[in-house]
């Protein structure tokens, strides 16, 4: 049977491509994989290094694999890879997000030590995707890489870098009919493959055999175990088995799951019944270590979506880790892949052909995952321009998305605004990337796509929001407001509020450099009080305030010339309500209706003076390529870090979450300088009581269906404010600030 040796240690990286590939190089640095080099460019500045540079490892080859095939496999490199054993080439590989597998049975000689040397190329040549993409592109060998050893007859190794086994079922009343097919390699005509079905018990629940040519069974499975999301995500295990007279010759179990899935304009439909989207998009690069995960790390990440309450993920523009896929199985939360085709390319191009390829290796490799439930077969266009070119593209993938895989839904996305949306009608359904600038996007988008449904009313449509306002605060704000829209849009299947954490963008030049700062915030808990800020950014605050002093606008002037005029009315309406302290408490007041309450704080700040820019040292030179420019996107709803925690994760998190909580929002904004502010708290609790610097006497009560509270009007004292929420239903849930009020301008 085929056995699998991890060889993620002992390699050596050089930025230097040495002339001979028979030994490495005794300056080389010694690295472990995943490994990519860009993490060095995320360390000490913000330009990501793009270039051709080379991996080398060691292969002892023991004598005793004599007569065995031997493959090499990558789970994730390049994006451009070439590979060689010594000094001979083996093969290439175009396309850095989905796994290879070359055979080296000729380049090896059993008894001898080998080198393995892989040279990644990340330079923009326009051959293969993404071609000039927006995300910055990572190098390196950024996932596993196994050692295969297999007799000569297997199951395929060659089938695009899959396992060469593919799994599908539908129901028939309550049996599930479920279909397997094999590919082999070398097969004679007395084999025989094997399919057996285990439930999570160990227990065979259905077999069948199939001639090795035509590998091919359908098994029958009375009352099945559903794969239901995240209520129940139940895993079945698919056994193939390859047999001759009576030894086994070859071995795979595959994980799979029992479901049916339909996209529909009415809405998304899992095993027959109408299932609400709770949706979030993401790249998966992260901070120190790009796309070079940790097993650690991917875990991490699903804790946060299992935190938010998310049932359903999109993996913007290239595929994933094939872990992370596996942990959504397990933890039943579907998934939307996209290859990373985007920018109008020819139809003859090498890059569309590659398109091409890119997107038979993801459905092949990952055609047995229960938790996909649809194929993207495009990012949107990065560059203004004729859509009509990437619609004709689009056309082809959708084409051959649906040769390879019928029971999965083609999406296509493009940016919307304003404009009508053209869409290529091939494909199953339409995506609208939403961009954020204002409080009017989100109507402005959904109302073109009111236009879109009537012209195609049977066309499924999503929505993937993103944030690109200023000041980022008002993040929440115009997530609150667009999922609202788009819950009035019937024909919406699924809103994806994103990116879910901050990723590396390119900007579009090269050779500058600037700083990229990384949060080291730790993650806040609901129900404590906030931490403290750095230092680092207490001078910076102190700094502002200092500026605010040196320089006020005259807006603000007359504001604190208001204030003044007014302290003496505000301090006897102080002075009454602290006599009042010596009265019997009151009873709390009747709970109000958050939905009622629409007012926003207004605050008035004096604009601070901006310094000029600091001077930044020159870049070290690449030595084998270019640095490309790159900075940290601050759209998401967590840092690039994953540590700190913005409004909008509070947002949803009191939308879909069952982990009872209380937050106060706009924690930034805890400089007041009215008597009187609105307070937006996001809880997933019904009734939430407010009160102020510890007064219960004078505490509010307000209702909220949604997750949304806005207390307005609450009265500030002069100076510290400390802010409780609480629940009286749930003792110890609460959540506390401070607020300052102070006259605008004045530190």
């Amino acid at each position: 049977m085929k056995r699998s040796v991890k060889l993620n240690s002992n390699w050596f990286f050089s930025m230097v491509v040495p002339q001979n590939f028979s030994s490495i190089p005794e300056n080389a640095e010694s690295v472990t994989v995943p490994h990519t080099w860009n993490i060095y460019d995320l360390k000490r500045r913000g330009s990501n290094t793009r270039g051709r540079y080379c991996y080398q490892r060691e292969l002892p080859v023991p004598l005793e694999l004599s007569g065995f095939r031997l493959f090499l496999e990558f789970k994730g490199a390049g994006p451009l890879s070439e590979l060689y054993i010594d000094s001979k080439k083996v093969g290439v590989h175009e396309g850095g997000y989905t796994a290879f597998c070359f055979e080296i049975t000729d380049f090896v000689t059993p008894g001898r030590n080998h080198v393995i040397t892989l040279l990644t190329d990340s330079t923009e040549r326009g051959r293969h995707c993404p071609v000039n993409p927006s995300f910055a592109v990572f190098g390196g060998i950024y996932r596993d890489v196994n050692l295969i050893v297999s007799g000569k007859t297997h199951f395929a190794l060659d089938e695009d870098g899959s396992k060469g086994v593919f799994i599908s079922s539908k129901m028939s009343g309550s049996d599930a009919l479920v279909a397997v097919a094999a590919n082999i390699s070398n097969p004679i005509n007395y084999d025989v493959v094997s399919f057996t079905i285990y439930d999570s018990a160990d227990n065979a629940v259905g077999t069948a055999t199939a001639h090795p040519k035509q590998a091919e069974a359908i098994m029958r499975i009375h009352n099945p175990s559903l794969w239901n999301g995240t209520a129940s995500p139940y895993l079945y295990t698919m056994r193939a088995q390859l047999i001759r007279d009576g030894v086994v010759l070859d071995q795979i179990d595959i994980p799979f799951g029992i479901r049916s899935i339909e996209i529909k304009s009415c809405g998304f439909f899992l095993n027959g019944t109408r299932t609400d989207i709770k949706g979030v998009s993401m790249y998966q690069d992260r901070a120190k270590t790009g796309l070079a995960a940790s097993d650690e790390q991917l875990k991490s990440d699903i804790q946060i979506l299992k935190e938010l309450g998310v049932n359903a993920v999109r993996l913007n523009c290239y595929p994933p880790d094939e872990r992370l896929l596996d942990y959504c199985d397990s933890e039943g939360i579907a998934v939307w892949l996209e290859i990373p085709f985007g920018n109008n390319i020819g139809k003859n191009s090498p890059a569309f052909k590659n398109a091409r390829q890119q997107l038979t290796e993801l459905i092949k490799q990952y055609y047995n995952h229960p938790c996909i439930i649809a194929w993207g077969i495009n990012c949107p266009k990065w560059s203004a321009g004729d859509s009509s070119v990437a619609f004709t593209l689009a056309e082809e993938l959708a084409k051959l998305a649906k040769s390879l895989d019928k029971t999965r839904t083609c999406i296509f996305t493009e940016y919307i605004d304003a404009d009508a949306p053209v869409f290529p009608l091939s494909v199953s359904a339409f995506n609208a990337d939403i961009t954020l600038k204002d409080k009017y996007s989100s109507e402005r988008a959904l109302r073109t796509l009111e236009a879109l449904n009537e012209a195609a009313p049977d066309l499924p449509v999503s929505v993937s929001l993103t944030i690109d306002a200023e000041p980022k605060e008002s993040a929440n704000i115009l997530f609150e407001q667009a999922f609202a829209g788009a819950a009035e849009r019937v024909f919406i299947w699924g809103a994806f509020a994103g990116p879910l954490f901050d990723f590396a963008k390119r900007t579009g030049e090269t050779g500058t450099e600037f700083e990229i700062t990384e949060d080291e915030i730790p993650a806040e808990e609901p129900t404590e009080e906030p931490a403290a800020e750095p230092a680092a950014e207490e001078a910076q605050e102190v700094k502002e305030q200092e500026a605010d002093v040196e320089e006020v606008p005259e807006e603000a002037e007359a504001e604190a010339e208001e204030t003044e005029e007014a302290a003496g009315g505000e301090e006897a309406a102080e002075e009454a309500e602290e006599a009042e302290e010596s009265a019997p408490e009151e009873e709390a007041a009747e709970p109000e209706t958050a939905e009622d309450e629409k007012a926003e704080p207004k605050k008035v700040e004096a604009e601070p003076e901006k310094a000029e820019p600091e001077a930044k040292p020159a870049a070290p030179q690449a030595i084998n390529g270019y640095p490309e420019n790159v900075e940290l996107s601050d759209t998401g709803i967590l840092s690039y870090d994953r540590q700190l925690r913005r409004d909008s994760f509070y947002l949803l998190k009191a939308k879909w979450s069952k982990f009872k909580f209380i937050y106060i929002a706009e924690k930034d904004g805890s400089m007041r300088t009215k008597r009187k502010t609105d307070i937006r708290v996001y809880s997933n609790l019904k009734d939430l009581r407010l009160t102020v610097n510890g007064k219960d006497k004078k505490s509010r009560v307000l209702h909220s269906e949604n997750g949304i509270f806005v207390f307005n009007d609450v009265v500030l004292a002069k100076g510290e404010n400390t802010i409780l929420v609480s629940s009286d239903s749930e003792i110890g849930i609460t959540h506390q600030v401070m607020i300052i009020r102070q006259r605008s301008g004045i530190f």
